[in-house]
């Protein structure tokens, strides 16, 4: 059994309730390790040093 107490307000719950969603839970985990992007830009133009 698990217990959380918080402000007066107490919570249990059996070990394996989340048995259930386990794989759910990994799979989640997984994702937030996974460097996430959406490309590169690159800015093409003119310069501080380039003539008018």
């Amino acid at each position: 059994m698990k217990s959380y107490e918080q402000e007066g307000e107490a919570i249990t719950f059996k070990d394996s309730d989340f048995d259930d969603f386990l794989g759910d839970i990994d799979q989640w985990l997984d994702n937030q390790n996974k460097r996430k992007t959406l490309g590169s830009v690159a800015f093409i133009g003119r310069g501080k040093n380039d003539a008018v």
